[in-house]
């Protein structure tokens, strides 16, 4: 894409200028009045803190409805909403009830923001809390509201870097850019003016004329759907640093590498755009893809890519530094110079599995890795390899991205199964997945509870286990005794208050936070009496009384105040199938919970000896099985037991699979004898690879 002449320019001009509207023209009104009057509405809206703050809590998560439900009780925000639903419907094309709340009768818009309709208010939301705050085309918006005589409606940067190369030639300088566009086209359209035909009644409508055929021309200059790229790290340190703070890393530098290498790269970056795709590689084979987003950490000073590369040096060398002219594109000099790391964000890696990588054979390049770190690749061979990691991705972790996806859809969810079936472990990868979406490593065991306890330090997280004298004092709230001490720290006296149980504490964690998930989880659920623990609390768990559009409220026994259950709080049981010693699940937890069957699985067991132990327990218990109301499924002893070899085989097969044996013959669950259980254990060999009889 070259840049158009001023002959071209002209010529095209002169061809189109009875396109324009009429109003814009002749009209002696400012075009769009209407949305700079509701913005200075807005700016001079004041709005206490209190309620601010109330209202960007809400705006993270489904903001729109939760906002209008609001607004619908309360009369304050109603003014708000009247406001700032009504600015957006000036603003953007695709605002949510535009046609209504739109006083033009031509639905006249500034723009085709493609700024979402949440987003747009969390934006004016921001603007009260900190101008500083919103994003670069949200400013570039209220900038074109302040001053529309001499700003272009031009709200996006990549927008802005596109236009500037075809129309001016050279890398975006947004401080001249609304200024040069327009005299551009202004000087073209003026040409052949007709004796004043084409003059212009209201002046505030020039840059607006202006933009009328930019985007006319938008096929010419606008680079459409999504690029891929190749992001390629081969260094260890770095390549684990990328997957753990979804970023990619270059290790390309001015005055460390060959310049020309670098210069190339800087021109390859400063093309990615918001929703871009990259491809990770270590090496030679691919490892993730990740969708880019803009930069997420607030930035020290501004740069331009264009005057980097011009002067092939970095003058930076502290703090962070983001680029004005590729807002997904910065630089971390925090450790200084030694220690530098330009970066692009993910919004998170997917299908990350260090065994299931798959080769860069076929992206489209050169034989081998090309020497840059980036380089762009076709739709085709990039889609062919996100295919093949996917592919690979779902097969491997399909029993658990299965559990995963339930619980976010029902939000209560027990994993049942008999003793040894993962279901402990399945509670804390399901919780660690659901916190963190990026997080990949499902299977390292290590690696999963390193990340569960970080998540529940930082109160993401929590753990209870139900047992037979719990109740609702221990989980909800009640009044608990606290020893009152003299100055000499002898005991004088109680003192009664009401503290908040673990899941209180949960719920209202998860109010303050309400664009991030929480997990409950509950072990062994069934052993505990419901009725007696959640009270009257166990209709608030129901999905569709959570929330702001349909929540129910209760007030609490004790402490007296209104409660209700916030829906990014998810709870997660497990139940053991085999436990006779309380009773069945009643039917109201079961109405309110998804159930999913945790079994054993021989193909988790890797050794020879487990996997022939397991065959041997398993056809045991089979064999001699004599319960009609159960599912001989639900007590076959799980695999865990088995993921061993040697001695510690032969110390769970003694030591814990034969006691469950036991246990299953005293409650009739198995017609044989103890001294049959016994047998079994003692004829099983251990050869150090093969179990015989």
């Amino acid at each position: 894409m070259g840049m158009i002449t001023n002959s071209e320019l002209k010529n095209y001009i002169l061809s189109h200028r009875d396109t324009l509207p009429h109003e814009l023209v002749h009209g002696k009104e400012f075009y769009l009045q209407k949305a700079v009057d509701y913005w200075l509405k807005w700016k001079d809206y004041d709005i206490e803190s209190g309620l601010l703050d109330k209202l960007l809590s809400l705006s993270y998560y489904k903001n729109y409805d939760q906002f209008s439900q609001l607004a619908d009780s309360d009369k304050r925000v109603d003014d708000i909403r009247k406001v700032i639903f009504k600015l957006i419907a000036h603003c953007d094309y695709q605002a949510k009830d535009k046609n209504v709340l739109n006083e033009y009768q031509d639905k006249r818009i500034v723009a085709r923001c493609n700024i979402r309709q949440n987003s747009f208010i969390v934006q004016l939301l921001k603007y009260k809390r900190d101008p500083k705050s919103i994003t670069s085309a949200m400013m570039n918006l209220i900038a074109y509201l302040e001053n529309p005589g001499k700003v272009l409606p031009t709200i996006s940067m990549g927008f802005r870097e596109e236009q500037s190369n075809y129309f001016l030639g050279h890398q975006l300088d947004n401080s001249t850019f609304d200024a040069k566009i327009i005299e551009k086209i202004w000087d073209c359209y003026q040409v052949g003016n007709d004796n004043g035909k084409w003059s212009v009644a209201n002046a505030l409508n020039i840059p607006l004329i202006c933009n009328h055929f930019v985007y006319q021309m938008k096929e010419k200059w606008h680079r459409s759907g999504v690029n891929y790229y190749v992001a390629r790290i081969t260094d260890d340190y770095y390549f684990n640093q990328a997957l753990n703070g979804q970023y990619w890393c270059t290790q390309q530098r001015y005055n460390q590498q060959d310049n020309r290498t670098v210069t190339n790269l800087l021109n390859v970056v400063r093309n990615i755009r918001e929703g871009d795709v990259l491809l990770l590689t270590n090496g030679n084979r691919i490892y993730a893809h990740g969708r880019v987003c803009l930069c997420r950490v607030a930035c020290d000073r501004t740069a331009t890519l264009a005057s980097t590369i011009e002067k092939n040096k970095y003058e930076h060398d502290s703090g962070i530094v983001s680029y004005e002219d590729s807002e997904v594109f910065y630089e971390n000099l925090l450790d200084g110079t030694d220690n530098w790391g330009e970066r692009i964000d993910v919004d998170y890696w997917s299908s990350y599995c260090k065994s299931s990588a798959v080769t860069t054979s076929g992206v489209g390049q050169v034989k081998g890795l090309p020497l840059m770190s980036l380089f762009q690749i076709t739709k085709v061979s990039a889609m062919s390899k996100i295919n093949e990691l996917d592919n690979q991705f779902n097969k491997r972790y399909k029993h658990i991205m299965d559990k995963v996806e339930l619980v976010l859809k029902k939000r209560n969810v027990i994993l049942q199964g008999a003793p040894g079936t993962g279901k402990t472990f399945s509670t804390a990868t399901i919780a660690v997945k659901i916190c963190d979406e990026g997080f990949n490593e499902l299977d390292n065991r290590g690696k999963v509870m390193t990340k569960y306890h970080r998540l529940e330090e930082e109160g993401r997280i929590a753990f209870c286990t139900f047992h037979q004298s719990m109740d609702y004092e221990d989980f909800v709230e009640g009044w608990k005794p606290k020893a009152v001490r003299d100055v000499q720290g002898k005991v004088i006296g109680m003192e009664y208050s009401i503290e908040k149980g673990i899941f209180r504490q949960m719920c209202e964690k998860a109010e303050e936070n309400p664009n991030l998930p929480y997990i409950l989880i509950i072990d062994e659920i069934n052993r505990g009496n419901i009725s007696k623990i959640l009270g009257e609390l166990i209709t608030l768990l129901e999905p569709d009384k959570r929330g702001v559009a349909n929540h129910l409220n209760i007030r609490l026994s004790y402490s007296k105040q209104v409660f209700s259950v916030p829906e990014n709080l998810y709870l997660i049981g497990t139940m053991n199938t085999t436990d006779r010693s309380t009773g069945v699940i009643d039917y109201a937890l079961r109405r309110r919970f998804a159930f999913i069957t945790m079994k054993a699985d021989k193909g988790l067991i890797t050794s020879d000896d487990g996997k022939n132990c397991f065959e041997k327990v398993e056809k045991f218990i089979v064999e001699h099985f004599s319960d009609p109301n159960t599912d001989v499924e639900e007590i076959k002893i799980g695999h865990s037991y088995f993921m061993c070899d040697g001695d510690d085989l032969m110390m769970n097969m003694e030591y814990e699979v034969k006691p469950l044996l036991m246990e299953y013959v005293k409650d009739g669950i198995l017609n044989c004898s103890c001294n049959d259980v016994e047998e079994l254990i003692k004829n099983l060999r251990y050869t150090g690879g093969h179990a015989g009889t």
